[in-house]
């Protein structure tokens, strides 16, 4: 069972998220994100179900799920331990800073 964490950057997004889409529905901001956060958490039993982040071909432990319209992407760690490092819209690319811990 590995034990998930949330990065910085990762909650900050979600808050974005959250914050975009409670122009739209506070109904629709709060599923949206209980939904991301629930999907990252099923890591927990499943760590390697995400597929090689098509990034970082040749990285192993960078991985993403895919919820929605959004990109969960993590790095598996030592020690069972999974770190979501960006919960980023698909349809925008990757920011150009974005780096792996």
């Amino acid at each position: 069972m590995a034990k998930i964490i949330f990065t910085n950057d990762a909650r900050d997004d979600l808050h974005s998220i959250h914050e975009y889409l409670l122009h739209y529905s506070a109904v629709l901001a709060g599923r949206t994100v209980d939904r991301l956060i629930a999907r990252a958490d099923a890591l927990h039993q499943f760590p390697h179900s995400g597929r090689r982040l098509p990034e970082a071909p040749g990285d192993d432990c960078l991985r993403e799920l895919i919820e929605g319209n959004y990109r969960i992407i993590y790095e598996l760690l030592p020690d069972d331990r999974v770190a979501v490092l960006k919960v980023h819209h698909a349809a925008r690319p990757l920011p150009p800073d974005f780096e792996a811990r």
